[in-house]
């Protein structure tokens, strides 16, 4: 495994994630005008596809998520964790169906960042049990939970806010609407990409030792 600087995979979990808010926001507009399907849609769609795009961008990001620039493909570590990896990380995804919708909307930031945080350790444990370092660990101790789960609760929220101030001025002086919700929820996510290389640059450095 070849060092890397973990800059490369947050381009990558940054353009992924910005692509799927762009297709959740198209969507929705899709079936707004229908009351059924956007009941379906808010209760249903958006968190699977939310859950599925942070999943997601976290397996493109692999292996530079971690620090190194080689590493075991994708399609062997799911394989060799068939058993329980790949299920949890599907569980992972649905698990965002059990968060109620007007804490989902309040603290869609932080829950956002913390699926992230939970697909890196999956993909972490995994990692480690394929490169045999069976005494590494994805629990970052007390002192640094404490700092990531402050970073959960704050880089987003405030790059959201500042998103959806950015976006509101581009639609007064352009005269239309759009860009509050787009800059809003695409800067919000952006801004879950560093918390997450930066958890799993820690953990990259177990294995690098």
């Amino acid at each position: 495994m070849l060092p890397l600087s973990p800059s490369t995979g947050m381009l990558e979990l940054m353009l992924v994630l910005v692509a799927g808010v762009s297709l959740e926001l198209w969507l929705a507009r899709l079936v707004a005008t229908r009351p059924m399907l956007t009941r379906l849609w808010l209760g249903l769609g958006a968190p699977l596809l939310r859950g599925a795009m942070i999943v997601g961008a976290v397996l493109v990001a692999y292996p530079a998520l971690f620090g190194f620039r080689a590493a075991p493909t994708l399609a062997t570590l799911m394989h060799e964790t068939a058993a329980h990896g790949g299920l949890w990380l599907i569980a992972l995804c649905a698990a965002r169906l059990l968060v109620p919708l007007p804490l989902s909307g309040s603290r869609t930031g932080l829950i956002d960042a913390l699926q992230g945080v939970g697909a890196a350790a999956l993909l972490f444990v995994g990692f480690s049990r394929h490169v045999g370092a069976l005494s590494a660990s994805p629990w970052p101790g007390a002192l640094g939970a404490m700092a990531l789960f402050g970073l959960c609760w704050l880089l987003p929220a405030l790059a959201a806010g500042l998103g959806q101030d950015v976006g509101a001025r581009l639609d007064a002086r352009r005269g239309a609407r759009g860009l509050e919700q787009w800059l809003g929820q695409a800067m919000g996510m952006v801004a879950v990409a560093p918390v997450v290389m930066l958890y799993g640059y820690l953990l990259g450095t177990q294995l690098a030792m």
